[in-house]
């Protein structure tokens, strides 16, 4: 989603530089340049396993996004949060990890980043030991995606199933399931 010279990232003492001037940056279009150097730098640093600095970057980031920034752009904050998600997870600040799933669910547009957002929440709660939040979360990404999950089964529940499975199986063999 970025390009590829937003992909370059300058000289990280040039960054910091920007980073520790933030808030003088006026213009909009300098902010989300300076913005997607940080996401670029950010997510650097957590595939080096900095997960404190890819933090840092990632603050600066979100910092300089505008009040309407998943309005008006809404990749750019996307991607922050998400990224500000996993290293805030990484790091075990959980409580606000939490909060920026919230954020990230009332946001975000399309099934596909619901689901990026629902593996880390479920990463998250597992390493917490809320179980049965991993459950209730993976359920409702289950059913994002069209896939009914039934917690407690009947006979009739696991019975239709069966008899699903044999209709769709009808007629192949089991080498063209291997196909």
């Amino acid at each position: 989603s970025l390009s590829p010279e937003d992909e370059l990232v300058p000289q990280l003492d040039v960054l910091n530089n920007l980073n520790a001037t933030w808030e003088l940056i006026a213009a909009d279009d300098a902010r989300q340049r300076v913005a997607r150097l940080n996401l670029v730098a950010g997510r650097k640093a957590r595939q080096a396993l900095a997960y404190q600095d890819a933090l840092g970057y990632i603050s600066v980031g979100l910092s300089l996004l505008g009040k309407r920034s998943w309005e008006t752009s809404y990749e750019l904050p996307f991607w922050l949060h998400l990224e500000a998600l996993e290293c805030e997870y990484l790091t075990a600040n959980f409580e606000r990890a939490d909060q920026l799933f919230k954020t990230l669910i009332a946001n975000a547009r399309s099934k596909l980043d619901k689901g990026r957002i629902y593996r880390i929440k479920i990463l998250l709660d597992n390493s917490e030991e809320r179980y049965e939040e991993v459950v209730k979360v993976g359920i409702a990404a289950l059913r994002l995606f069209g896939i009914r999950y039934v917690r407690h089964p009947t006979r009739l529940d696991v019975l239709i199933q069966l008899l699903l499975v044999r209709v769709r199986l009808r007629g192949r063999t089991p080498q063209d399931l291997l196909e």
